[in-house]
C-alpha cells in the first residue's frame, strides 16, 4: 500500500448556468452567461461572458419590452454588467461555452427554474445552429431541490443579476442542498 497516495478529489460533473435576457421565454435574447462548476463538496471552475445584443437580433432571438422596462429598474451594477461595451457575438460566446463545459467534463446542466435559462440556452444554439453541450435528460433544476431540502439561495454576496454572480449563489445553495440530503440519506 502506497502512503503517499492522495485521497481523489470527487469529480465535478454538475454546472449551475445563468443567463441574463431580454425575455423570459425560449428565443429571447441573450446578454450574459455565467457558469460554475459544482458537487456536494464545493464549487469548481467559473465561466462567464458578456453577448453582443446585435448578434442575437441577427440569428433571430427577439427582445420583450417588458423585459426591458424590468432592467431599467434593476441596479446600476446589475445593468453594467449585463449591458457591456466587450461583449461577444453570440456564435462565439456559445461555442467558447461548449468547449468549456466539455472541458470541465460537465454532464448536469443546472438551472433556476425548469423552464429558464438551460431553455433560452438551447434556443439560442438552435438559432445559431451549433449543438448543446448537454443531454437534455442530464438538465437538473435548483427550485425543486431547494423545495426539497428547505433551503433558500443566499444573494448577499456579489451583484443580483449579474449572470456569474447568481450562478455562484445558487450553486453554494444547490452544494449546501446535496450535503444535507445526502446526510438524510444515511441517517434513513
Amino acid at each position: 500500500m502506497n502512503d503517499n497516495l492522495q485521497p481523489a478529489r470527487p469529480t465535478m460533473v454538475d454546472v449551475m448556468i445563468d443567463t441574463e435576457t431580454l425575455g423570459t421565454t425560449p428565443g429571447s435574447a441573450i446578454l450574459s452567461i455565467g457558469a460554475v462548476m459544482f458537487g456536494p463538496s464545493g464549487l469548481g471552475e467559473t465561466f462567464y461572458a458578456p453577448v453582443l445584443l446585435s448578434s442575437c437580433i441577427d440569428v433571430g432571438l427577439v427582445i420583450d419590452p417588458g423585459t426591458v422596462s424590468w432592467w431599467i429598474k434593476q441596479s446600476e451594477e446589475a445593468r453594467t454588467a449585463a449591458f457591456r461595451a466587450d461583449a461577444a457575438p453570440l456564435r462565439v460566446v456559445l461555442q467558447k461555452f461548449a468547449y468549456w463545459f466539455e472541458m470541465q467534463g460537465a454532464k448536469k446542466p443546472w438551472c433556476h427554474g425548469a423552464t429558464f435559462d438551460v431553455p433560452l440556452l438551447d434556443a439560442a444554439y438552435r438559432a445559431c445552429r451549433i449543438a448543446q453541450p448537454w443531454e437534455f435528460w442530464n438538465v437538473r433544476d435548483t427550485r425543486t431541490l431547494y423545495d426539497l431540502a428547505g433551503l433558500q439561495v443566499d444573494r448577499s454576496a456579489g451583484t443580483h443579476h449579474n449572470a456569474l454572480d447568481d450562478a455562484i449563489a445558487q450553486a453554494k445553495t444547490a452544494a449546501q442542498a446535496l450535503r444535507a440530503l445526502t446526510r438524510e440519506e444515511v441517517c434513513a
